[in-house]
């Protein structure tokens, strides 16, 4: 008898409204792809059976995300605006609720902004989530009877940048709402998440609600309150409602679901951890012609999401101080959806001249990619370029490079010399002025090399 082939099993695809079951008893809205900006469009519920037509001409326009996955723009000159008149979905009173989208805003402006809304008439129910007049803070409005109305807000939603503090509305986020009518407190009734981290209101009012969500216009992108354009762009939208008891999906179908068709690139997600050699003093544009900036331009150029390369360089750094601040910096930004996740780093000199044995130096590099590793990133290290004057493997910052250079695999995943590159030697702006600004600090044709150097060894 002829030997048996081996049967190989092929999972079946995902699709959320199947598979996730708040989805499936739900109504998931989803805007039909290949819409444009004249023609009137469909909106797919639950399964595709329940269609629904839009009201208005101010239809937004179908583009590809950076991703290469559907996303809609919303033209601030056109009023555009998904809409659906009183959606006739299973959703009830008394259900709850979960959303679940992509969003960003273009540009950032002082004008309130909704993301997503189901408004009635005078006396019903509704429900939004907004950009208000603040560039980095979000709302979540609730009313059950049209005229009292709970209030959460978050605000202060930035990121600390090497050219500031910076809002992160304008990068793709992936939002969660939970509404659950049956909760007993405002903290336990209303819940976010970004990119399925939980987000902590920072001011929350109103009284707790017993019923919501009883029809009403919907609109995806558009301000019913403030007839303003959403000036952004979408991705999907997910509405489900209570099963099994649970409003909120499994931690393992929010992962799918932030994935699935998400216009974001998910390919790769850069941090860059380090001192004023990361944070780009000496450079001629801070955040532009540092290393950080010369890298994000020419990762774009390669055709990857440039808001997703972020710069955490501090002056002044040690390595004992990225070690002691990981898990409330970098660990911040782990995120499993992506491809690979890098983490670069390289600090040296600081920690040199607080008098660190080399040893010690190389230690603190070892426990910093133990747990950069064990966060779930790419661990890239770097030796540091040679500073004030000194040559290549000389005093104690040379000693240190010099056990990272021999060891890295241990701990590592990828390696890039900076000390060995041919433009830093000699070291110092005396000898060397092209690539140093002065004994330490690059100018910025250094930092264009450092950039080059770490780009290459991320995408290739």
């Amino acid at each position: 008898m002829g030997a048996r082939g081996s049967r190989v099993f092929v999972p079946p695809a995902f699709v959320p409204w199947r598979d996730v079951p708040q989805l499936a008893a739900g109504e998931v809205w989803m805007p039909a792809v290949g819409v444009s900006g004249a023609a009137p469009i469909l909106w797919a519920g639950r399964n595709g059976t329940n269609t629904l037509s839009t009201a208005g001409a101010g239809d937004p326009a179908a583009v590809t995300g950076p991703g290469g996955n559907p996303a809609w723009t919303y033209t601030a000159a056109e009023s555009d605006s998904f809409e659906v008149a009183t959606p006739a979905g299973p959703l009830v009173a008394t259900d709850g609720l979960y959303v679940a989208c992509d969003f960003r805003f273009d540009s950032i402006d002082a004008t309130n902004r909704v993301i997503v809304e189901q408004n009635g008439s005078n006396g019903a129910r509704k429900w939004h989530i907004r950009k208000t007049a603040s560039t980095t803070t979000l709302q979540v409005e609730l009313s059950q009877d049209g005229t009292a109305v709970q209030t959460a807000t978050v605000s202060g939603l930035t990121e600390a940048e090497g050219v500031g503090v910076q809002t992160i509305l304008g990068k793709y986020l992936f939002l969660e709402l939970a509404v659950d009518t049956t909760a007993t407190t405002l903290a336990t009734q209303t819940r976010l998440w970004l990119e399925r981290k939980p987000i902590t209101f920072t001011s929350h009012t109103g009284s707790v609600l017993t019923a919501l969500f009883n029809g009403g216009i919907l609109r995806f992108g558009n301000n019913n309150f403030q007839n303003q354009d959403f000036n952004g762009q979408l991705g999907r939208l997910f509405i489900g409602k209570r099963a099994n008891g649970a409003i909120l999906p499994t931690d393992d179908h929010r992962r799918k679901i932030q994935g699935y068709l998400n216009p974001k690139d998910r390919r790769i997600q850069i941090i860059l951890r380090g001192n004023s050699l990361t944070s780009g003093q000496g450079a001629s544009v801070a955040g532009v012609t540092s290393y950080p900036g010369v890298l994000r331009a020419a990762f774009g150029t390669a055709g990857y999401q440039t808001t997703d390369v972020h710069d955490r360089g501090l002056g002044g750094l040690k390595s004992s101080d990225a070690l002691a601040n990981f898990f409330t910096n970098e660990a911040l930004f782990s995120d499993n959806t992506f491809d690979r996740q890098v983490l670069v780093f390289f600090e040296v000199r600081n920690s040199f001249i607080a008098g660190l044995s080399a040893q010690a130096i190389y230690q603190e590099h070892v426990a910093y990619g133990a747990r950069a590793r064990g966060a779930g990133f790419w661990f890239l290290v770097c030796t540091a370029p040679p500073s004030d004057g000194s040559a290549v493997g000389q005093t104690v910052a040379g000693e240190a490079n010099a056990l990272i250079r021999a060891n890295w695999r241990s701990f590592a995943d990828g390696f890039v010399d900076l000390e060995t590159v041919p433009e830093f030697t000699p070291a110092g702006s005396v000898a060397n002025p092209t690539y140093y600004s002065d004994g330490v600090h690059l100018t910025d044709a250094g930092y264009a090399v450092i950039a080059a150097r770490v780009l290459a060894a991320i995408i290739t």
